[in-house]
């Protein structure tokens, strides 16, 4: 990992929902599925720590803590953010969000590890 990753260090990202992402309930539209939400709060995590990784460096996902507090519909925008809590040696702690139109849909913490890309490659060959 290169140095400069400090607590409070925040990556946002904007995604646009689509069909794919959603789930339906009997006579209800399409909303934002919450399998999709954590995949994007993730993928925010992720590419907050990407300029720091060094050529076999990758994080895995470990804990996910979320709430699921709003809805969204296809065709909305949805900022996701998330700030560095905690960084401890090869453990990084997240708070995460997702707003849409000005209110907050989502909150929570998120844990990632780092890990040898080559070590991990060795790992599932076996």
């Amino acid at each position: 990992m290169k140095s400069g990753l400090k607590t409070g260090l925040r990556h946002e990202s904007t995604k646009t929902i689509l069909e794919s992402h959603t789930i339906t309930f009997e006579g209800l539209p399409p909303v934002f599925a919450t399998p999709f939400l954590v995949w994007l709060l993730e993928e925010t995590a992720m590419e907050l720590l990407e300029p720091f990784l060094e050529e076999d460096d990758l994080t895995v996902g470990t804990q996910v803590d979320i709430e699921h507090l709003g809805m969204a519909r296809i065709g909305d925008e949805v900022a996701f953010a998330a700030t560095i809590v905690n960084a401890t040696g090869r453990d990084y702690l997240f708070r995460v969000e997702a707003m849409c139109k000005g209110k907050l849909i989502s909150k929570g913490l998120h844990r990632r590890k780092l890990v040898s890309k080559s070590k991990l490659q060795q790992r599932l060959a076996r």
